[in-house]
């Protein structure tokens, strides 16, 4: 049965080179009618061929940890009326960690690809995350711990695209199973976006995150999570109420 079958492949050879771990991988998507594939975001699909081309590198380097992710997707969307859709899009992450015995610092910054608001051409810039793979961030704009619900214009399900944000953050062990982190972050759209009313914004805004987790029994701990968005104006654009939004939230964790 091949109506409306979408075809995936995907090839990640892992090379060890002591300090450094590289992972290339190539991931297709191929269908011949896939005029019922929810993941596309567009009406009357016929033929699609995708292909992401990335590299993971992970690197440790004394207390140091340093790791990059770079992606490229390219491609063609036909349409059922003859016209087609070329895709060019991206996606770079890179982030590091120190450890500094009872304390640790780390930091990441990602960046992927959107679509102009003013190009009117059928072609597409707008990165399209692989399906299945999913990147948690920020606790109220990323959809952290609890749920997948956030900010207005934040990560959308568990897709992430057009979007560049930047965090640091650190990490205290005051005492026997007991961590504190706290992170910063701020984020945007990387293409301005087109609001109600006319006009366009790209500010999501900067976000607090403190999470505090304590190990109870062995193979249980309890993490305790508040977060505060000081929201930007595409944060605010659809709303009424221009409060900024903040999160309170336990959770307990049972690993067997």
């Amino acid at each position: 049965q091949n109506d409306y079958d979408v075809d995936y492949l995907s090839v990640a050879p892992s090379f060890n080179l002591d300090v450094v771990t590289l992972t290339p991988y190539y991931f297709g998507i191929f269908s011949d009618d896939a005029s019922e594939y929810t993941a596309i975001d567009a009406d009357n699909v016929e033929e699609v061929n995708i292909h992401f081309l990335g590299i993971d590198v992970d690197a440790k380097i004394g207390e140091s940890t340093v790791w990059f992710t770079g992606i490229y997707e390219m491609g063609t969307i036909d349409m059922q009326d003859g016209t087609d859709s070329d895709i060019s899009a991206f996606c770079i992450n890179l982030g590091a960690s120190m450890d500094l015995g009872m304390a640790g610092i780390h930091g990441e910054g990602f960046y992927l690809t959107g679509d102009d608001a003013e190009d009117e051409s059928r072609d597409s810039d707008e990165f399209t995350s692989i399906p299945g793979q999913s990147h948690y961030w920020a606790e109220i704009m990323g959809a952290g711990i609890f749920d997948d619900q956030v900010s207005n214009n934040g990560k959308m399900d568990d897709d992430v695209t057009n979007i560049m944000a930047f965090n640091i953050g650190a990490t205290i062990e005051p005492m026997d199973k007991l961590t504190l982190k706290g992170d910063l972050w701020y984020a945007a759209t990387a293409e301005d976006v087109a609001i109600d009313g006319g006009g366009k914004e790209s500010d999501l805004g900067i976000e607090i995150d403190l999470v505090a987790t304590y190990e109870l029994v062995e193979n249980m701990s309890l993490d305790v999570v508040a977060a505060y968005l000081i929201a930007g104006d595409l944060t605010t654009e659809k709303s009424n109420n221009d409060a900024d939004p903040y999160e309170l939230g336990l959770r307990l964790s049972l690993a067997f």
